[in-house]
């Protein structure tokens, strides 16, 4: 096995296995490495599993094996996003192995229709799938006057030419009837904490003092934009 990813130790009751996989924002999980999936696929391996305990092995490495869906059985997208798949905590309880999957489905589609594909992959893979939450995704076109009102100010303070995305974050915004997520971030912000560190829900996250001064000025003009319009 690769010692820089698996250690080994000595138990009382047998082996220690760890594996060290790479963080990332559930929202952008593009580059990250499930240490979860790593470790199922070196336990798959070892000839003392029973041929039930091997498949388990298996059928969560499988689940893991992307973060785009095919691991699900749901590799879709549509124009302005794609989904997304990860697994952030794990659990044996009364036997069972149980991985709990974040989701987030591209805005024009429905949880009702993608989740039955789901439930048909899982189970062909030996496992069962359970529905606990499904959040309907929050879009506003970027063609609106609001967004334009938005992308106005935001050129005006950096100098740039705005470009609206989408990612797969439940913000703020869904909580209102009329609202979107905007800022303070910023493309090609420094990060004085290295690579895997300083993001979004990283380790010794951080921010800049002053890009949150310029995003500030962006939220005035924006402001005064916005009760401008008959919204």
């Amino acid at each position: 096995y690769d010692k820089n990813v698996y250690s080994v130790q000595a138990t009382e009751d047998g082996i220690s296995l760890t594996a060290v996989g790479k963080t990332a924002h559930a929202a952008k999980p593009e580059g990250s490495v499930n240490a979860t999936k790593l470790l199922c696929e070196l336990i798959a391996t070892l000839p003392q599993l029973s041929c039930a305990e091997k498949k388990a092995m298996e059928a969560v490495a499988e689940v893991l094996k992307d973060c785009h869906g095919a691991g699900i059985g749901v590799e879709v997208e549509d124009e302005p996003s794609k989904l997304t798949h990860i697994n952030g905590v794990d659990a044996m309880e009364n036997g069972n192995l149980q991985l709990k999957l974040d989701i987030r489905y591209p805005v024009t589609l429905k949880g009702s229709d993608l989740f039955p594909r789901i439930e048909k992959h899982i189970a062909a893979i030996g496992g069962k799938a359970i529905l606990r939450n499904d959040s309907e995704p929050c879009y506003k076109a970027a063609d609106t006057m609001e967004i334009k009102t938005l992308l106005a100010a935001y050129d005006h303070v950096t100098g740039e030419k705005g470009v609206p995305y989408t990612i797969g974050g439940g913000t703020y915004a869904r909580h209102f009837d009329n609202a979107v997520a905007f800022g303070p971030h910023f493309h090609g912000m420094p990060n004085p904490c290295g690579e895997g560190k300083g993001e979004e829900h990283m380790p010794d996250e951080c921010n800049s003092v002053d890009y949150m001064m310029k995003a500030l000025k962006i939220y005035i003009l924006t402001l005064i934009g916005l009760n401008e319009l008959s919204l």
